[in-house]
């Protein structure tokens, strides 16, 4: 179950994490210039947007929690990247 309100997700854990999974595979590992992406690249720093708006809202709760921050969701985006690199 998930739902949308200006511009906020609000999700169940599965929606939750399957948004979060799905989110982070639109940032590339190498940009069109042939090196590696970092926070200045317009997909980066949408994914931050997108990661901060998102809420996990447990099935019948009456309040809904975010996980992440703009801090936690640049870390979160760097570790994706250097898991990427390092599974190749």
């Amino acid at each position: 179950m998930s739902r949308q309100t200006n511009g906020t997700a609000y999700c169940n854990w599965v929606a939750f994490s399957k948004a979060v999974h799905d989110t982070l595979k639109e940032v590339p590992t190498i940009a069109a210039d042939g090196l590696e992406v970092d926070q200045n690249d317009f997909r980066w720093e949408y994914t931050v947007k997108k990661l901060t708006a998102m809420v996990f809202e447990p099935t019948g709760g009456i309040r809904g929690y975010h996980f992440f921050d703009i801090d936690a969701a640049n870390d979160l985006i760097r570790s994706e990247l250097a898991r990427r690199k390092k599974s190749k």
